[in-house]
């Protein structure tokens, strides 16, 4: 090998090392949000927390209290809302969305004390279990409220509060170990915001096939 190429094989990993070196030590020193875990029936404030701060997020005076947690088969999650399965295949093939086998239905309250225009979106949300996530189904959300034609985000008018459910499902690429079974011996958290402060509200969710 050469006196040239030698050089400049040794220029490149003087390069990498130095930059490998400085990404270890910008990473040891990242400030790391700090994680708060709630409990069911309490209201919890969003503040000045954010999930993605690029999505213009504004959820000061917003709080969120989860009432009830069911874990459902698609089936009798379907007859709770009054959906026929057929209608809900449909819509899956019309989206180019995949069939879920489970739901994670969770009854909420939204809460906004004294914020005027800010707004709340469900799809900064997202429940978390051991191995696998649960993000809110957009196929069922939008059977479950249709006059929100497909929109995530909404305001709660200032100084009220509103109450909803929220269908969560396993991602895509859980679908084929997120078994009914499986997911009734698992432990959830609500992941409300990401940083500073990471919230989680530990979910109680009852294991069954149908609600009334």
């Amino acid at each position: 090998m050469n006196i040239k190429k030698l050089t400049s094989i040794l220029v490149v990993c003087f390069f990498l090392a130095a930059w490998g070196t400085r990404f270890v030590i910008l990473n040891k020193n990242a400030e790391k949000p700090v994680i708060e875990i709630y409990q069911q029936n309490e209201y919890v404030e969003y503040g000045d927390n954010f999930f993605y701060r690029s999505s213009g997020e504004n959820r000061n005076g917003y709080s969120i209290k989860v009432t009830g947690a069911y874990l459902m088969k698609i089936d009798d999650y379907l007859e709770s809302i009054d959906v026929s399965y057929d209608e809900y295949k449909s819509k899956a093939e019309e989206m180019s969305e995949t069939e879920k086998n489970i739901v994670l239905d969770l009854h909420i309250i939204l809460k906004n004390e004294g914020n005027s225009d800010g707004s709340f979106d469900i799809f900064d949300t997202r429940v978390n279990a051991s191995n696998f996530c649960l993000s809110n189904d957009s196929i069922l959300f939008g059977l479950l409220y249709p006059k929100l034609n497909g929109e995530f985000a909404f305001k709660v008018r200032e100084n009220t509060e509103y109450e909803m459910r929220i269908p969560y499902c396993p991602e895509k690429v859980d679908m084929r170990v997120c078994t009914y079974e499986y997911a009734a011996s698992r432990d959830f958290y609500l992941n409300i915001s990401q940083y500073p402060v990471k919230k989680m509200i530990k979910l109680q969710p009852k294991i069954c096939e149908q609600i009334s």
